[in-house]
């Protein structure tokens, strides 16, 4: 180790070490300011994408065109970009294509805590999930494991090890020899390039995993515990602390697993299996009677800290430990996010909540006028997803929408809604930002206006300064007696962007 670093200045080296040569990114917690720097660092190498579905077919052009390439999204966006991720294993690739995905466990800015860790079950690509010590490490190994598997890697991030100090190491990351489109592919069936993959490049992925020094086992007592990614870091320092004699598997390649490792780790009088979100190496071991983890009730929660390892090695002689679980709520967490005082769209939202009709809300922004006392919307699912959830009232109701959820996922919905004739009002948000990612600016979002009306039979542009509460309440109002889509565009500069 020569010196030191944050986890996101260890990134950015990593991958101009790697001679990265195209990176695209989606802003979301907890990974843009990751993609902030290395838009920073790596222009016009890297630039902001507005959807990470696109985000991977343009990254996929470019590794098969002999470019390395790199996409950075949270973990949401990996359901987003899913399709093309999990076809591109069995059509192959050509230079190393890495995703760094953003877990957000604890759910701080985010709507679920996904793992996406699964994600390399389902894609069968490499699933790298790096402590402090491996960071650069593990950029580098997934590159070089990509280019020999012709697959995408996926390496798995959380806020914590984003955030930590980080060995800044020297790296040498050749590239394979061919690095470009193999076209040989279309000389088999669909069905035979999932049987070459199963007979060439899974096996490059087995032995990776097996021999790879990411993944260790410290041999020191009748106990061990397996672990991967940050929490290896906290069970280090917890053992450290506890000043225990207790064994160790620290696994940072875990898809796929490393067999022979987690067998010898299982042949330990005593297993303890620490990670987040999810119980994901414990569900491949579970059957075996001697281990303990998340199932067993020994980790009871996200966020695992020094102290939570050391309350569970107290009590491995239990089989079953039945914690008791009070849901979090808001008042719980101690803090609240609401819509800002100074919010330009604040009595716009206000007059929703004294419409007596369904409100679809999106994850942006809106989100935060769902809870009381404002409850200006009564669902928000996921990006993108208002105007096809209010498609499906009944009755009718409202979408509440930003501009780049709207041109991020949208816009099928609302070509389904034109040719339909649905029932539905959009109440676009335009501040032309990624508002609440932290004001990122796509030029996409110039384009707004002239996409909606190529759809919108009846769009207005409002200015929010042009209306109060009750000028709002009137004119939502009066959209309501229509019928079909309608779409009111309300424009507004955000004050935080």
């Amino acid at each position: 180790m020569n010196s030191v670093m944050n986890g996101i200045e260890a990134l950015v080296c990593a991958l101009r070490a790697a001679g990265v040569q195209s990176v695209y990114a989606v802003p979301g917690y907890p990974i843009t300011e990751l993609a902030e720097h290395v838009i920073e660092h790596m222009r016009p190498r890297a630039r902001w994408v507005i959807s990470e579905k696109s985000a991977f077919e343009m990254a996929f052009g470019g590794s098969v065109s002999g470019r390395r390439t790199c996409v950075i999204t949270k973990h949401v966006g990996l359901n987003v970009l899913s399709d093309p991720l999990i076809t591109s294993a069995t059509h192959t690739i050509g230079a190393g294509l890495v995703v760094i995905t953003g877990d957000d466990p604890l759910a701080l800015g985010s709507q679920n805590e996904q793992d996406s860790r699964y994600y390399g079950l389902l894609a069968e690509v490499p699933v790298f999930d790096p402590n402090p010590h491996n960071l650069m490490g593990c950029v580098a190994s997934a590159y070089m494991l990509s280019e020999r598997t012709r697959a995408p890697a996926i390496i798995r991030l959380t806020s914590r090890l984003l955030e930590a100090e980080c060995a800044l190491e020297s790296l040498s990351i050749p590239r394979e020899p061919l690095s470009s489109y193999d076209h040989g592919v279309w000389s088999l069936t669909l069905h035979g390039k999932h049987q070459r993959f199963y007979r060439d490049a899974h096996p490059l992925m087995r032995q990776e995993a097996e021999h790879t020094s990411l993944n260790r086992l410290v041999h020191r007592g009748e106990d061990v515990v397996i672990s991967s990614g940050y929490a290896s870091y906290v069970v280090e320092r917890a053992l450290e602390a506890g000043g225990l004699d207790v064994s160790h598997l620290s696994l940072s390649l875990v898809n796929p697993l490393p067999l022979s490792l987690l067998s010898r780790a299982l042949s330990y009088r005593r297993v303890l299996v620490v990670e987040e979100p999810y119980p994901f190496i414990e569900h491949h071991i579970a059957t075996h009677e001697h281990v303990r983890g998340r199932t067993t009730g020994h980790i009871t929660s996200t966020g695992i800290g020094e102290e939570d390892v050391l309350w569970a090695l107290e009590r491995l002689d239990t089989e079953k430990l039945e914690p008791e679980y009070v849901p979090q709520s808001l008042d719980m967490r101690g803090y609240r996010h609401y819509i800002c005082d100074n919010c330009p769209f604040l009595p716009l939202l206000e007059a929703l909540s004294e419409l007596d009709v369904p409100v679809a809300g999106d994850v942006g922004c809106v989100i935060r006028s769902a809870p009381e006392p404002m409850a200006a919307v009564d669902v928000a699912l996921a990006l993108g997803s208002a105007v096809g959830v209010a498609s499906g009232f009944p009755e009718g109701g409202i979408a509440v929408i930003g501009d780049f959820a709207l041109l991020h996922s949208a816009l099928p919905s609302l070509v389904h809604a034109r040719a339909w004739s649905i029932d539905v009002l959009v109440v676009v948000l335009k501040n032309s930002v990624a508002a609440i990612t932290g004001g990122q600016w796509l030029p996409e979002l110039e384009l707004l206006d002239d996409v909606v009306r190529g759809i919108c039979p009846e769009v207005r542009v409002v200015s929010c300064s042009a209306l109060d509460r009750d000028g709002w309440h009137e004119l939502l109002s009066t959209l309501l007696e229509g019928h079909g889509l309608r779409m009111v565009i309300a424009e507004g500069v955000c004050p935080e962007g």
